[in-house]
């Protein structure tokens, strides 16, 4: 995963904790603690989704699509797809 989708899970408010590990700007020669972003593991973004979350797989326009029950999110990876589903569920949500 790379530092703006981190960034962007971090600004969508996933919490900053856990399995994963932090990154910052790729052109920083050091990071600040505001600077950094926490990439969480696949099984924490599953778990994130909660039931929003459906299946994990494949896909002939991406390298993966992560679907759920009401949207879907695509990636490179694995972690990339379940990112932007976790992401499209939060924005599907009412505030």
């Amino acid at each position: 995963m790379n530092y703006e989708l981190a960034n962007e899970l971090r600004d969508a408010g996933f919490p900053q904790e856990g399995e994963g590990r932090k990154i910052g700007r790729p052109d920083a020669l050091y990071w600040r603690g505001a600077e950094r972003a926490y990439v969480p593991t696949l099984s924490e973004l599953i778990e994130a989704c909660g039931s929003g979350f459906h299946e994990l797989r494949r896909a002939d326009f991406a390298p993966f699509v992560a679907i759920g029950l009401t949207c879907s999110g695509t990636g490179q990876t694995p972690d990339e797809a379940v990112a932007r589903l976790w992401l499209a569920l939060r924005s599907a949500k009412p505030v």
